[in-house]
């Protein structure tokens, strides 16, 4: 490293660039070349044409690129907030030098430093500690992996450390100490240190860890616990989650516990980007259910979706529990994920009243409420394995020519068409009866 900020001293890069430093103790950078990209919603292949030579002084190699794209060919390599992805590779074959995929921010430094051999990036910078992992052991702690031995003070302070959440308020620190030797506080050079809060946080909440004299700011991972948690809340077996619609109006249930936030988005077509309504649900904490009803207009053939709320940020998601769904390829966010959203299909109807004729049935059902309706009756001679099915706007069918004195089966689900796709809803019960 003394050699590159030696060199980097030399070469006295700007601030509107991004510098690449690349050593290899062979020397030869000819077949080497770079493949960068901005993370999120870059591509790499939009800036190959202009990162496959390495300047070569001092035996290391580098490239120094603008941030606005105008060392190559337009493209920025990095996104707004800052995030680029990196991989040293050969130019003719995808042999790259470092088994994964280099992931960086230029909010920690516009200059890095890669090694031959070596999967780690390194800041060009004179040396300061950086926290290689942050984990949440509990509401209350924090378990942080560090570059290096970093002195804590002796009597347990925080030792520089701040815990921040995502809203910018700090959690107290009750205390900083070595994991290694925590009841020894004179064991206080640590490479892994417990950090101890106050007060608890929540589980939902997005929490940095932060040090004046460490490199950067470092997210704390807390996706072992959450799962841990929310084992801890689960609904009854007769909760019934997703959506339940009935007589114009519907109900919404999904299991987040690990989420703070919870909206329901509702669009009257699929295709929209934005939401007609959006109604924010409310948590059962002993269950981790959140649930609102909507009743504005009748929600019948709308669309919706929800928008969630929790350590990893702010996403909109699909409904796990829904039946019926409406996808629109091609739609996508910066990352070109593709959109899709479910339907609000009717509630399960109740098992319909079969009356035997000679050689007929006549099924009645109670119609659902709401937008109009077409219905599915099925029926099936028992014995047999092909069942008939018919179909009905009304609130009765009768089905004839059937066999004298054989047993059918029948039941009956509702069903509507959107856009010239078909949607149904459950089944009813199974109704037994012998015709004439």
């Amino acid at each position: 490293m003394k050699d590159i900020l030696a060199l980097d001293k030399k070469l006295s890069p700007k601030d509107n660039e991004f510098v690449i430093y690349y050593y290899r103790k062979d020397g030869n950078y000819a077949p080497w070349a770079l493949w960068i990209w901005a993370n999120p919603g870059g591509d790499g292949g939009a800036s190959w044409p202009f990162t496959q030579e390495w300047k070569v002084s001092d035996g290391i190699g580098y490239m120094r690129l603008k941030l606005d794209g105008s060392s190559t060919g337009g493209t920025k390599i990095c996104a707004e907030n800052g995030g680029l992805g990196l991989i040293v590779r050969q130019k003719d074959e995808w042999n790259k030098d470092g088994s994964d995929d280099r992931m960086w921010n230029i909010s920690t430094s516009k200059k890095v430093a890669v090694f031959s051999g070596d999967q780690q990036t390194y800041a060009a910078l004179d040396y300061k500690p950086s926290v290689k992992s942050a984990e949440l052991l509990s509401l209350d702690q924090i378990s942080v992996s560090l570059s290096g031995g970093f002195a804590l003070d002796v009597d347990g302070g925080n030792s520089g450390f701040s815990v921040v959440g995502s809203d910018g308020k700090e959690y107290e620190i009750e205390s900083v100490v070595n994991s290694d030797s925590p009841s020894d506080l004179s064991q206080n050079m640590a490479k892994n240190i417990l950090v101890t809060l106050k007060r608890k946080l929540s589980i939902a909440d997005s929490v940095i860890v932060k040090n004046p004299s460490f490199l950067a700011d470092a997210k704390v991972n807390a996706t072992k616990l959450a799962v841990k948690l929310a084992e801890t809340m689960v609904p009854s077996k007769d909760e019934a989650l997703g959506c339940v619609y009935s007589n114009g109006a519907a109900e919404f249930k999904l299991w987040a516990p690990t989420s703070s936030d919870v909206v329901l988005n509702i669009y009257k077509t699929s295709s929209q980007k934005n939401p007609d309504y959006s109604v924010a649900m409310q948590m059962n904490p002993k269950t981790g259910v959140w649930s609102c009803s909507f009743d504005k207009i009748d929600p019948d053939g709308l669309f919706y979706d929800y928008t969630l709320k929790n350590s990893k940020g702010t996403v909109t998601v699909l409904d796990p529990y829904a039946s019926s769904m409406a996808v629109d390829y091609g739609k996508g966010d910066v990352t070109g994920t593709a959109s899709a959203k479910y339907v609000i299909t009717p509630a399960k109807m109740k098992t319909p009243s079969v009356k035997a004729g000679k050689k007929k049935i006549t099924v009645k059902w109670k119609k659902l409420g709401g937008g109009s309706q077409s219905y599915q009756i099925y029926v099936l001679k028992k014995g047999t394995k092909k069942a008939k099915y018919y179909t009905s706007t009304g609130s009765s069918r009768t089905v004839k020519k059937l066999s004298k004195k054989k047993y059918y089966y029948t039941k009956i689900r509702s069903y509507k068409k959107i856009n010239g796709k078909t949607y149904y809803g459950s089944w009813s019960g199974t109704k037994k009866i012998k015709v004439k």
